[in-house]
């Protein structure tokens, strides 16, 4: 396949391949990127799709890519995206468990 965004995610079952962009200086959790998301991720225009080690993922940075991923769920799936990007804290899993804030809890 041609398309570098269908090449790039697919990656994303067996880790980067040769080739793929590995960004690891990208950390969405890092105080710089949370004082300016818009900065950090201009700076990165050289890798419209890149793999960030920090969180495991492909990270999609233009709109139009982004929304072909977004309207095409037979060829991209998001169901990595459920999963929690950091273990959660004992009382978070308690309270998911319990059914959230309303049962069972105060």
């Amino acid at each position: 396949m041609n398309d570098p965004i269908v090449r790039y995610l697919i990656d994303y079952l067996t880790g980067p391949s040769e080739g793929c962009v590995v960004r690891a200086d990208f950390d969405p959790f890092a105080p710089q990127f949370l004082a300016d998301p818009f900065a950090v991720m201009d700076s990165m225009r050289d890798a419209p799709v890149f793999y960030a080690p920090s969180i495991g993922y492909y990270v999609v940075t233009r709109y139009a890519d982004i929304e072909t991923v977004f309207l095409d769920e037979k060829t991209y799936s998001a169901a990595p995206n459920r999963l929690p990007v950091v273990d959660l804290v004992p009382e978070a899993t308690s309270l998911l468990r319990a059914g959230g804030p309303c049962r069972g809890h105060p």
